[in-house]
């Protein structure tokens, strides 16, 4: 919890699933209650344009979904890369010395 919340330490994959799970299981509930709350309206003239709305909103979801999970492995790589860089860099301080 530390490292959630200070900079010293880099967060961990496992703390940066559980956030990403989270968050895109909110996501994923506001897409299904926006889709349902638009299938409400589907009595009207406008069946189609309700039912398309309906699915873009979940379609919109997946699309912010997945996105989120890009940014969250790019995110793991930079800090496994700078995790090693810094590996590199104490190995080098200490053969020097």
């Amino acid at each position: 919890m530390r490292a959630l919340f200070s900079f010293d330490e880099a967060l961990s994959p496992g703390v940066l699933s559980f956030i990403y799970q989270i968050v895109s299981g909110f996501i994923a509930l506001f897409a299904v209650i926006g889709a349902c709350a638009v299938l409400t309206t589907i009595n009207t003239g406008g069946f189609f344009t309700a039912l398309l709305t309906a699915l873009g909103m979940i379609g919109g979801g997946v699309a912010v979904i997945l996105l989120i999970r890009l940014v969250g492995e790019i995110w793991m790589t930079q800090l496994r890369i700078q995790d090693r860089l810094g590996l590199i860099l104490d190995q080098a301080k200490q053969k020097k010395s």
